[in-house]
């Protein structure tokens, strides 16, 4: 069933959002050692990764709004108006 670890994922927030930040955070790094190695220095190398990545939760808050009406979708009451 896809909609189970949607919904688990729901329920443990703040273990979801402490993943993506980690996984981020090793993403910016990596990239922050690539621009260094190419003779950027490293603060500017740290703000060119940080804005090459942005704000994650404005990329995710479209996404957790489709799951949310997913799961609207899945109960018997929300009827098709959502859906």
């Amino acid at each position: 069933m896809a909609w189970y670890p949607r919904l688990r994922n729901l329920t443990r927030r703040d273990r979801v959002d402490r993943d993506i930040d980690r996984e981020l955070s090793f993403h910016i790094s990596e990239r922050v050692d690539d621009l260094v190695a190419s003779g950027v220095s490293e603060d500017e190398a740290r703000r060119a990764a940080k804005k090459q990545f942005g704000n994650w939760m404005e990329l995710i808050a479209p996404l957790m709004a489709r799951v949310m009406t997913s799961l609207i979708c899945l109960l018997p009451t929300a009827g098709h108006r959502y859906c």
